[in-house]
């Protein structure tokens, strides 16, 4: 895919058109007082981010098109797809989430009344033949990571002047390595399914981590307590056992007040289980009710909303890490809340049962006990018969004191098989990275052929396991006893591996269906004048033998001097100046 053209409806804009080859947006300052401020202001950094807005990128809050004096714009982007055919995509900014797409053979001027394949589809869609990224996505084609739709990738062919902190990871990719890296390790040419296994199961430990912790937290038991409970649970039994030899000897007088009294033990019995049952399920309900009434409570609007009035920024990708985190913490409570909700109403229908049941014994205690003359005994009988019932409470205390430690026992041989199938990933990524593929062999020639080209200086890529069993990715100067030198962390030269890094990956899938195209802001800035010589030299020829769209702003200041680089009418795709009536701007006026 590479890009054809850029315009708008507003005949302000300057229309961008990019030919299939070495491209140059330059912007030229006349007025010297400027060549020291952010000359952003010509809109030469500004096309990258309309290309990536036209590529169906969603408008977050901080995009420059939310500026009220850019309402009534519409653009529009022509692609070329690898099929040869053309794709002309739509997008107005005050309804920035309708989208129109059209397919043709041939180049045309879509602002002349042109019918649309699709027309003002919805960016949100869910139903995929009426999503616009899912039909570009089609339409495109794309056989290297076919499974991921293409705004996945965008990022390493869109170099913003933020994308240049780190070669592998983009300034835009806040989320975690999950998001982003398995994504690369595809690009390298390796399998990233056992990266994904992996980072899914690190997931469900966590998951079990945090229930874990809520359970000991909430039951203050461990399943190391178990023996302990069992212990314990003898204990009350037996005095269980000694309370009832007693009352099994106890003389009521049968003669005396004519009373059975195997009937009478055996409604009181009974009257002791129940009331035992009542208080656990009272016990076990009040619990319950106040896991309950716990409630994460987090506003991120209201969070937002302040910084804004206190004038402090509140970045997007800080936003997207909360919404993640709060997201996270959503799903398992709902689960929990879920599952406790359920526990309530089974426990509140037996509590029920059990009060009806307590009532009716109560009633036929009365009936038996009515005749009973020897009070003193009464007394007594019934002192003992609350002991018992005392001790029947205990003993399910613990019972469910040992239900819990089960749980948690559960719950720790689950982590404990995890852990197992976590180290089987690490295993197969770590032999992955030993075995290597022909891909990342290419790229990392290139990349190092490339950067020797234009620094004469020894890079490299090199993958490994961290501690932690996760993939990092480096590229690194190294000296000639092999050691890392720091020239990898100054800036300049760190624009310089990120722009290598993505010529040989563009340069070793030009035989497959993916991008053809490489667009990078500003790679000139700072950089000495004899090394932009060698810059240009090399993005010119490998964009040329190799058939690649090569996209590069810079000022006319950056360009180096001499016959040999002077930039072809035809390689500039526009051009942006500082004239004082600002017609020279890519939209006519400063912003």
């Amino acid at each position: 895919m590479k890009l054809c053209r850029l315009y708008s409806n507003n005949e302000k804009f300057k229309e961008i058109i990019f030919n299939d080859g070495f491209n140059v947006v330059l912007g030229e300052i006349t007025n010297e007082n400027y060549l020291n401020s952010d000359s952003h202001n010509l809109g030469k950094s500004t096309i990258i981010s309309l290309i990536d807005f036209m590529l169906l990128k969603n408008m977050n809050s901080n995009n420059f098109l939310k500026l009220d004096i850019f309402n009534s714009y519409i653009f529009y982007l022509e692609i070329r797809i690898n099929s040869g055919d053309f794709v002309t995509i739509k997008r107005p900014v005050s309804r920035n989430t309708k989208i129109s797409l059209k397919k043709h053979t041939k180049e045309i001027d879509a602002r002349e009344g042109i019918t649309w394949d699709y027309e003002d589809l919805s960016l949100g869609a869910n139903q995929e033949t009426q999503n616009p990224k899912y039909i570009l996505n089609m339409w495109l084609g794309f056989d290297v990571l076919s499974d991921e739709n293409y705004r996945k990738t965008a990022g390493y062919f869109l170099r913003t002047q933020d994308d240049y902190g780190d070669v592998f990871r983009l300034g835009k990719s806040k989320g975690t390595d999950s998001s982003w890296k398995p994504i690369l390790f595809e690009i390298l040419g390796f399998d990233s399914k056992h990266m994904k296994k992996k980072y899914q199961i690190e997931k469900k430990l966590d998951d079990k981590k945090k229930l874990l912790e809520d359970i000991r937290n909430e039951y203050k038991v461990d399943y190391s307590e178990k023996d302990k409970l069992k212990g314990l649970i003898d204990i009350a039994e037996a005095n269980r056992e000694r309370i009832k030899e007693w009352l099994d000897k106890f003389d009521f007088y049968q003669e005396e007040t004519g009373l059975d009294k195997e009937l009478i033990e055996e409604v009181e019995a009974a009257i002791s289980e129940y009331n035992t049952q009542r208080y656990n399920l009272e016990y076990e309900l009040q619990e319950i009710e106040k896991s309950l009434k716990v409630k994460a409570v987090f506003d991120l609007e209201e969070i937002q909303s302040i910084y804004e009035e206190v004038g402090i920024f509140f970045p997007e990708y800080v936003s997207k890490t909360f919404e993640d985190l709060i997201d996270f913490n959503k799903k398992l409570s709902n689960e929990r809340m879920k599952y406790l909700g359920q526990v309530k109403e089974k426990k509140k229908e037996k509590l029920k049962c059990v009060i009806d049941t307590l009532k009716e014994l109560n009633e036929k205690r009365k009936v038996i006990l009515k005749n009973l003359k020897d009070t003193n005994t009464f007394s007594k009988y019934n002192a003992y018969r609350e002991e018992l019932i005392g001790v029947e409470r205990e003993i399910q205390r613990y019972l469910t004191e040992m239900e819990n430690a089960d749980t948690i026992g559960k719950i720790q041989k689950d982590m404990n098989d995890l852990e197992i199938q976590l180290d089987i990933e690490k295993n197969e990524l770590n032999k992955q990275i030993e075995e290597s593929t022909s891909i990342y062999t290419k790229v990392r020639k290139d990349f190092y052929e490339f950067v020797r080209e234009i620094l004469d200086d020894t890079a490299v890529i090199s993958l490994r396991l961290n501690g932690m069993g996760n993939v990092d990715f480096s590229a690194a100067f190294y000296n000639t006893y092999d050691i890392e030198t720091a020239q990898g962390f100054g800036h300049t030269y760190k624009k310089i591996l990120c722009a290598c890094f993505d010529l040989a990956v563009v340069k070793n899938y030009m035989d497959k269906s993916f991008y053809r195209f490489i667009y990078h802001d500003g790679c000139l800035e700072s950089l000495d004048p004899r090394k932009r010589k060698k810059y240009l030299d090399l993005v010119r020829r490998i964009s040329a033998e190799n058939n690649i769209q090569y996209i590069l702003t810079c000022l006319s200041s950056e360009i180096p001097d001499g016959q040999e680089y002077v930039i072809r009418d035809q390689e500039i795709a526009v051009k942006l100046s500082d004239l004082e009536d600002d017609s020279g701007r890519l939209f006519g006026f400063k912003f």
